[in-house]
């Protein structure tokens, strides 16, 4: 979740951020057994067969987008004060937010899905990513990662304000931090294992070893902390998010492909020096489809399934909505929005 522009932007990495939104909102779409069977009145395989099947794994678009942002966080908080790396990551994350959820209000409330008044209330906390707090729930689903990337940024600011930015430092904490989740996962404590973001640190623990490892023997030793964060990601997975009997080894074979896609698009030449400024567009805007994909976009298919409208045309204008959407927001919305946000925090 980096600037369009910079050192930190590599063109396959961009491309890599494009596939991880495709496969999740293919999960959302031809997956999600509950909204088509409500819009469809089939079971997803029986509606799209072995496209279904696919895109049953497209969940793990959300575990891409993780080792990316290990990588790319972990090189761009090289260098900067933990006030500086706090601001920046609260800069691109939150503009596209600040649109998105009372997006997601107005169109829950128009769908008549919740009270006006509620839908405020949820507006507030959904904004500091606290739901909780009004207990009122996610407006929209896909928030709660939001919560992960941010409590991992927050990580990543205590090391920078107590130990430093430097590369070596944020490399020797990766150690740590794998160290430490393989010994909470034999402790089984809950409390631990949420301080330690245990779910999801080793998508991110892989990524900051791929951005932090710079000599041969750094990327020997990472090659081995690779394997150990690869095997606890897999485990992970299947404890949290394998609830519909999907095939393990799949699994198994598609977070290896994860770590090895993003290691190349780093540590390999011909890869890490692509660059290009309409990929990075792109990619800036996978983070604002994310946001859209949902609500509004597979509300409107929702919708026009119900009037009667055909599965294609249905799909299509519901995901060209938040296309479109998201364009609008990542290039004339977030820029002017972040400019007065950053001259607001850094008065």
């Amino acid at each position: 979740m980096s600037s369009p522009t910079g050192h930190n932007r590599f063109a396959v990495l961009d491309v890599l951020r494009v596939i991880a939104v495709v496969g999740v909102i293919a999960a959302h779409f031809a997956w999600s057994a509950e909204w088509v069977t409500e819009n469809l009145g089939q079971t997803p395989v029986s509606a799209f067969g072995g496209i279904a099947e696919i895109s049953a794994y497209g969940f793990l678009g959300v575990h891409l987008f993780f080792v990316i942002s290990g990588t790319v966080i972990a090189r761009s908080a090289v260098g900067r004060t933990a006030r500086g790396f706090v601001i920046a990551r609260f800069l691109r994350l939150m503009p596209a937010l600040l649109i998105a959820v009372p997006f997601s209000a107005v169109f829950i409330i128009i769908a008549g899905g919740a009270d006006i008044p509620s839908t405020i209330r949820s507006v507030m906390t959904n904004l500091v990513l606290l739901p909780s707090l009004a207990d009122s729930g996610w407006l929209n689903p896909v928030f709660w990662t939001l919560v992960v990337e941010a409590s991992f940024y927050g990580i990543v600011a205590l090391v920078v304000l107590v130990w430093g930015s430097s590369r070596r430092v944020l490399w020797r904490f990766a150690w740590v931090w794998l160290g430490a989740i393989i010994v909470a996962s034999r402790a089984d404590n809950d409390v631990l294992n949420t301080v330690l973001l245990a779910d999801w640190a080793p998508f991110f623990i892989a990524g900051i070893l791929i951005g932090t490892a710079s000599s041969r023997a750094d990327r020997a030793a990472a090659i081995v902390g690779l394997a150990a964060a690869g095997l606890l990601a897999v485990d992970s997975t299947l404890a949290t998010m394998n609830p519909e009997g999907r095939s393990v080894t799949a699994i198994f074979v598609v977070v290896v492909g994860i770590l090895l896609f993003v290691t190349a698009s780093v540590w390999w030449a011909p890869l890490s020096s692509l660059h290009s400024s309409t990929w990075a567009f792109i990619g800036t805007m996978t983070y604002s489809l994310y946001l859209f994909h949902v609500i509004p976009g597979r509300m409107i298919a929702g919708w026009m399934l119900n009037s009667g409208g055909g599965v294609l045309l249905s799909y299509a204008t519901g995901i060209g909505v938040a296309v479109a959407l998201s364009i609008v927001v990542t290039r004339f919305v977030e820029p002017p929005l972040r400019q007065w946000m950053k001259t607001a925090l850094t008065r």
